[in-house]
């Protein structure tokens, strides 16, 4: 079983000579995996999307269906908003007493980074990658670090046609606190473009 939910909102980006710098959000779960778009500067979500998978799959062909979703909805809005300049925020899995469900989390985060790497680099001038860890996701978009889901929904900026489920709301506010982090100077960011052509030197300019 496969599902994908998406809502675009508005269509708005610069013209000329100016150029949009834009955050992905990246809520990565085998049970639901969230995605949001908003422009760096504004808080507001420019599109969400919701990706699932069916719970009889194993691990392996889940994973890379769910990447292969995440990849397809990256294309579309990278070509929807002519982006050029994208930071994408990727949350870290915490290890809960369970061994084999943190290395399962762990795989479908790197395998979302190769993603990125391999096939995301070349359609955009320039891609950066912030890994963020849950407690300072908590605390950017809920205002401390032990905000829970509810709160962090309560502080995302109103939705024009939120999910009727409350766990999809929720999956869609974290990935939203997930998007805060990028573009900071105090976050830590991979600059994959960079990495593509030799070195990693982060010379671009963050706030």
């Amino acid at each position: 079983m496969q599902c994908a939910v998406s809502c675009r909102f508005w269509v708005q980006y610069a013209k000329g000579n100016y150029i949009v710098k834009w955050a992905i959000g990246i809520d990565p779960g085998f049970g639901e995996t969230g995605m949001v778009l908003r422009r760096h500067g504004d808080d507001a979500v420019v599109e969400y999307a919701l990706l699932a998978r069916g719970p009889g799959e194993h691990a392996f062909p889940r994973t890379v269906a769910l990447v292969d979703q995440v990849g397809s909805q990256l294309e579309e809005w990278i070509s929807a908003y002519h982006i050029r300049d994208l930071d994408v925020a990727l949350e870290t899995p915490i290890y809960n007493a369970n061994p084999h469900s943190f290395e399962l989390q762990w795989r479908l985060v790197h395998a979302i980074e190769e993603w990125l790497y391999f096939c995301v680099t070349g359609m955009v001038r320039a891609l950066w990658l912030t890994e963020v860890s849950p407690t300072t996701s908590k605390k950017l978009g809920g205002g401390r670090g032990g905000a829970s889901k509810p709160e962090i929904a309560a502080r995302m900026p109103v939705l024009a046609c939120p999910p009727a489920a409350s766990d999809s709301l929720y999956t869609v506010a974290d990935a939203w606190a997930h998007s805060l982090s990028a573009w900071r100077k105090d976050a830590t960011h991979i600059d994959f473009t960079h990495l593509k052509i030799g070195g990693n030197d982060d010379t671009r300019e963050t706030t």
